[in-house]
């Protein structure tokens, strides 16, 4: 009988600790009979959580990668800091030296030109919010400041990205939403300090719907669109336009509608659906 696989959480790369990997299994597995070394796992998600997300509640949603799937799942969540650094080009590259390094031993990674006639490792990226986009926009361009770039990537973005109008930014004050650049300001203030939120939204949204970015980094590989008609925060048809815009770009592009559920609420309120859907999806395209 084979052995039940070994979940922990056995590696961390951020001096906030919160980038973390997820290891489905011994980094180098070894048949319980003959003792001969098993194939190391060769699928790697990377989840990028919303905006000082609770770093548990992002961790519930890549266990479904590294429990039910077999992923090494690698967790990150994004801070108002993310946004700073994006909004004023000044992007910290240095802090992903480390994660950049096992990327690359891990082959998920590859200098810049590389060809593969067959590629084994599945990749996945699974973007939630515009504060997990934030988080993914700073990665690649530190992953193209090495001269590296992702081997082909299923990206899943949920509830983003939308289009930054005064409505979204007082959906975002009014929801609650625990944001460094809106938190604590009126309902007015936060179209002024907003400015900030909407460039980083511009900068970022095109390495969602594009994979010819010239510079700072690229993810080429199909898009899944998750969202809800029911989002109080990002418009459900800007998320579509957003979507639209990714097939004009000539990706391959699925999308799903959720009904009644609240942003980034899908995979609490709508579980099977949402991971029925997610499975579909990367089967095909990782």
């Amino acid at each position: 009988m084979a052995p039940k696989p070994v979940f922990n959480t056995s590696l961390t790369f951020s001096p906030n600790n919160d980038i973390t990997v997820d290891v489905p299994a011994p980094s180098t597995p070894v048949d319980p009979i003959s003792k001969n070394p098993l194939a190391i796992n060769n699928k790697f998600a990377l989840v990028f959580g919303w905006v000082n997300a609770d770093f548990k509640e992002v961790d519930k949603l890549a266990a479904e990668y590294y429990r039910t799937h077999g992923y090494t799942a690698i967790v990150s969540t994004s801070s108002g800091s993310d946004q700073g650094s994006i909004a004023t080009r000044d992007l910290e590259l240095q802090e992903f030296d480390d994660l950049i390094a096992y990327l690359a031993e891990q082959k998920v990674i590859d200098p810049i030109g590389t060809k593969h006639l067959m590629q084994s490792t599945k990749v996945v990226i699974h973007v939630l919010s515009h504060g997990g986009l934030f988080k993914m926009c700073r990665l690649l361009a530190a992953v193209d400041a090495k001269k590296m770039q992702f081997k082909k990537t299923a990206v899943i973005l949920d509830s983003c990205p939308g289009i930054v109008t005064p409505e979204l930014l007082a959906g975002m004050a009014s929801s609650g939403i625990q944001n460094d650049v809106l938190k604590n300001v009126s309902y007015w203030g936060s179209f002024v300090a907003g400015s900030v939120y909407a460039t980083c939204v511009s900068i970022s949204a095109p390495y969602a719907t594009s994979d010819k970015n010239a510079e700072g980094g690229n993810l080429v590989g199909a898009r899944l669109f998750l969202y809800s008609d029911a989002d109080q925060v990002i418009n459900s048809g800007d998320v579509h336009k957003r979507a639209d815009e990714a097939r004009a770009e000539g990706l391959v592009v699925e999308e799903h509608i959720f009904h009644g559920s609240d942003h980034i609420r899908h995979a609490v309120l709508h579980k099977k659906e949402y991971w029925d859907t997610v499975a579909s999806f990367i089967s095909k395209n990782a």
